[in-house]
């Protein structure tokens, strides 16, 4: 009898939770792939955040796939 080989990777929740809400940001995490948080750029998005959307409530926002 010939032996079956299943080829099963072991995925963390996070990784998990992160495809079903985005599947670019789970490829993105699966290479271990992440923004330079020091960018210039992602410095002027969070100011920009901080100073245009004061009134509405905390909240988090999904990419859609």
């Amino acid at each position: 009898m010939g032996s079956i080989s299943l080829n099963l990777k072991l995925y963390s929740p996070s990784l998990f939770n992160a495809f079903n809400i985005c599947q670019r940001q789970a490829w993105l995490m699966s290479r271990h792939l992440d923004a330079d948080q020091s960018n210039e750029f992602l410095e002027i998005g969070r100011l920009i955040d901080k100073t245009s959307f004061k009134k509405r409530e905390k909240e988090d926002l999904y990419c859609r796939s």
